[in-house]
């Protein structure tokens, strides 16, 4: 089940009962929207091939399971 874009937006997520699993979607986003930010910022095209490895390594970094 996909989240409303309310949920997106605000990262309140009514259904869902693991907290660990919020966490980690809310993480997700927060970087998602950063990496926007910073591409759109410095004028670079976004790419879900560079997205996911730093997405990946930023879960190792901050030791996210």
């Amino acid at each position: 089940m996909s989240p409303a874009t309310e949920e997106i937006l605000f990262g309140v997520f009514s259904n869902c009962h693991d907290k660990k699993l919020t966490g980690i979607l809310n993480y997700t986003i927060l970087f998602m929207r950063h990496y926007l930010y910073s591409n759109k910022l410095n004028e670079k095209s976004i790419s879900l091939k560079e997205f996911f490895p730093k997405v990946e390594y930023k879960y190792r970094l901050e030791n996210i399971k």
